[in-house]
């Protein structure tokens, strides 16, 4: 469930069709996200769960399935 979510807001912050984006896909090097787009995609992911992230999450996240694996760890807790 977490997986789709993520993905249709990083398709969403991106402007892509959400059947682009793979737990594998790299913000940087395929999407060509900018610090600004990590930030926007943490924030909409922190809202959407009503989690808050690690300070450092911008730079510790370089694919999407870092962020699903940061948002699972959090939900456990």
């Amino acid at each position: 469930m977490e997986t789709e979510i993520i993905k249709n807001i990083v398709a969403e912050v991106m402007k892509l069709d959400p059947n682009e984006v793979e737990d594998t896909t790299t913000f940087v090097e395929d999407l060509g996200a900018d610090s600004l787009d990590i930030c926007r995609i943490i924030m909409n992911v922190e809202e959407k769960f009503c989690v808050i992230l690690p300070k450092d999450s911008i730079y510790a996240v370089s694919t999407v399935g870092d962020i699903i694996e940061k948002i699972k760890k959090i939900k456990k807790a």
